[in-house]
């Protein structure tokens, strides 16, 4: 018999006047079918083996990797390409902090993945070619944004001088405060146009169209 033709096989239990034929065939289906689950049993149990043995070793990256992916998303790039997080550095790169990193498309990439090794440590460079990296830093990335941004929302009142629930309060009218009008150069609560560098960029909010003085606003920097 073939054991999966007996796997497949409904099993009919005899009944006390069965023969004694009829009770030896029965008994000989769930042999075939002991051997064959025995058999199952024991490839699934290697292929734990296997990946149990890989699975420690994952877990030991794991926590190192989402330290170091959180502050290089937020420090260096946070829209990394998922292509090239797993691509491997050139043995002689382009410096990342070269003049020379924007001068083709190819000496941008090699600069990018020279920043990229030498933010995450040495210790995690094997691993940083599997899918497995790219999947935990493109996850981990958003995740420390969206930390930050709700760490933001707490603090952005006392910044500015204005009540706490203006920004904790994710559902508040905002662009119906005089105030936060003023922040965002917006003059019209009905057709709401964000300019691309508003006030609130610019030292005691006056706005400079040479933009040299965009981002000198220290009260966001305190």
């Amino acid at each position: 018999m073939h054991p999966n033709s007996d796997m497949e096989k409904h099993i009919s239990i005899p009944g006390p006047s069965a023969s004694k034929g009829e009770l030896l065939e029965t008994l000989q289906v769930l042999q075939v079918q002991m051997q064959w689950l025995q058999a199952e049993n024991k490839s699934i149990k290697e292929e734990n083996k296997t990946l149990h043995a890989d699975k420690p070793k994952q877990n030991i990256h794991e926590d190192t990797i989402t330290i170091y992916a959180r502050k290089y998303g937020m420090m260096v790039e946070m829209f990394p390409s998922s292509e090239l997080l797993n691509k491997k550095c050139p043995v002689s790169p382009t410096a990342f902090d070269s003049s020379k990193q924007y001068v083709t498309a190819a000496m941008e990439e090699s600069a990018f993945l020279d920043e990229l090794y030498h933010h995450f440590p040495e210790s995690l460079h094997k691993v940083m070619e599997s899918s497995y990296f790219s999947d935990l830093v493109l996850k981990s990335i958003p995740n420390a944004c969206a930390n930050e941004i709700k760490k933001l929302h707490g603090v952005t009142g006392d910044i500015f001088g204005l009540p706490t629930k203006y920004f904790t309060n994710l559902q508040y009218d905002r662009v119906s405060l005089p105030e936060i009008r003023q922040l965002l150069g917006v003059t019209s609560t009905s057709n709401v146009v964000y300019k691309n560098f508003p006030p609130v960029l610019f030292p005691k909010l006056i706005e400079d169209k040479s933009l040299k003085t965009v981002f000198g606003n220290w009260e966001l920097l305190v």
